[in-house]
C-alpha cells in the first residue's frame, strides 16, 4: 500500500546528478534539518540551518551512486533522490 501525505513543503536541489556539491533551496524559511542517507538507508550526512537562502551540501566524500535527501522543517519532511557521479 502507498500512502501519499499532503505537506506544504517542497524542495529543489541542483545540479542533480552531481560530482559532489550541491544546493537546496526550500519553499519555506527557518530552522531545518537536512539528512543524506545513501541506497542502503544508512545516513552519512546531517545537518541543521537556520536559512533563508541556498543550502550548499560538500558531498564530494561519498562514493558514486544514488543518495536520498531529506529536509524537516516544523514536523514536515520530504525526500528527494540525488545521484552522484564522480
Amino acid at each position: 500500500m502507498v500512502i501519499d501525505l499532503i505537506t506544504t513543503l517542497d524542495i529543489n536541489i541542483y545540479p542533480n546528478s552531481t560530482s559532489g556539491q550541491f544546493n537546496i533551496i526550500s519553499s519555506k524559511d527557518g530552522y531545518r534539518t537536512i539528512t543524506v542517507f545513501n541506497a542502503s538507508g544508512k545516513e552519512v550526512l546531517r545537518q541543521y540551518y537556520l536559512s533563508e537562502e541556498a543550502i550548499n551540501i560538500e558531498h564530494s566524500r561519498h562514493v558514486s551512486g544514488f543518495y536520498f535527501v531529506k529536509l524537516e522543517r516544523d514536523g514536515e519532511s520530504v525526500t528527494r533522490k540525488i545521484i552522484l557521479n564522480r
